[in-house]
């Protein structure tokens, strides 16, 4: 077993998810606690709980024999900080948040929707309470960790734990050098991925006579418009539309493609995330295409020529163009390295450091709190 650097044994911690779906970064990130001795106990929030269920598991918080050392906010969850922050408080627990990704930038700008009304002003609210308040704030990326920092009123930076890929992302063997060359793009369409983008330099391609095909995957209302435009653009005969499928069945879809396209979107949040797609296309062997990003400098000193940018502040579509017509006739990028095995590295060397760092954040919050009680005791 590898060696760990981060002990956790005997501490307890509760892991609030929000939504009806666990993500694999929620999962990883208990599975790593696990790992170092943490007691995690998983706790569910969401819509579908009326009010009365939801007290109820609040207020099982609060009972004295269930004392514990921390609370974890999970990613997809930041409207449950402003009461999970008073549960933290009155419990005298470390309140940590995986600030992953926003609740205005998922449900306001990713979708497209307008920015004005009730609704986007209490998402960005709630973005900015659970960035301000939190003991410990989780990212994954040092772009976006930036970002949250000049809304912190505390001193301590955020800390940058990566996603990198689930355990299903391996290498398979190599694509064959095959004509057409067969493009993967997986997702739920929203604008954050640049659609447009990826049809258009398809459509580009195939006029210049490169023989490339491409396959979607995935479902949602936006689906409809790309299927539209595929029709627009005459691209039926080289565009297939499948369902999407459960994350772990991804991994046989991703071995019969050559290429594994990323995000093209132009938003503050493409411009500062690492996409699933990425981590999970490089892992399984396969070189990625995606818009250039700050982010992805975690990434390149190990990706070699796997990871192809393309540049945003011109043309996309033209940048694209050039990508795909290179491979189609020059053929793929041979990795030097086994990337899977050295993103796997970087990771957990990521975690290991933060996850000491919490420790001792832990620490020095109940030797706080001890201090604080013996001082009142004393008045």
């Amino acid at each position: 077993m590898r060696e760990l650097k981060s002990d956790w044994t005997g501490r307890r911690v509760v892991y609030v998810i929000g939504g009806t779906f666990d993500y694999p970064r929620n999962r990883r990130i208990r599975a790593a606690l696990e790992l170092r001795g943490a007691d995690v106990e998983v706790m569910q929030l969401n819509s579908r709980m009326g009010v009365r269920a939801k007290l109820l598991v609040l207020a099982g918080l609060l009972a004295p024999k269930n004392r514990y050392d921390a609370l974890v906010l999970g990613e997809f969850a930041l409207q449950y900080a402003p009461i999970l922050r008073f549960v933290a408080a009155l419990t005298r627990s470390v309140f940590i948040v995986d600030w992953f990704v926003g609740l205005h930038e998922t449900r306001v700008v990713d979708p497209g929707n307008s920015p004005r009304g009730v609704k986007p002003a209490l998402y960005r609210a709630a973005d900015k309470f659970a960035a301000r308040f939190a003991h410990v704030l989780l990212t994954d990326t040092f772009p976006r960790a930036k970002m949250l920092d000049s809304l912190r009123s505390r001193a301590d930076a955020t800390l940058v734990l990566p996603v990198g890929s689930p355990e299903w992302a391996q290498p398979t063997r190599q694509a064959l050098e095959r004509r057409p060359l067969k493009l993967l793009y997986y997702g739920n369409y929203v604008p954050l991925h640049g659609i447009d983008v990826i049809l258009a330099a398809l459509a580009s391609c195939r006029d210049a006579g490169h023989r490339l095909q491409l396959t979607l995957v995935g479902n949602s209302p936006r689906r409809a418009a790309a299927e539209f435009l595929v029709e627009s653009l005459g691209l039926q005969r080289v565009c297939q539309f499948l369902d999407a499928v459960p994350e772990p069945d991804l991994a046989p879809v991703i071995a019969e493609h050559d290429v594994v396209l990323g995000i093209f979107g132009t938003s503050e949040k493409a411009a500062t995330v690492i996409a699933n797609k990425v981590w999970q296309g490089l892992s399984s062997g396969r070189p990625v295409v995606t818009r250039e990003s700050a982010a992805l400098a975690l990434l390149r000193p190990v990706t070699g020529d796997a990871l192809i940018e393309i540049r945003m502040d011109e043309s996309p579509t033209e940048a694209l163009v050039e990508v795909l017509a290179t491979l189609d006739r020059e053929g793929l990028p041979k990795p030097s390295v086994d990337i899977s095995t050295q993103l796997e590295a970087l990771v957990e060397a990521a975690f290991d450091d933060v996850l000491r760092n919490v420790a001792q954040k832990i620490d020095q919050h109940e030797a706080f709190s001890t201090g604080r009680r013996k001082a009142c005791r004393k008045r």
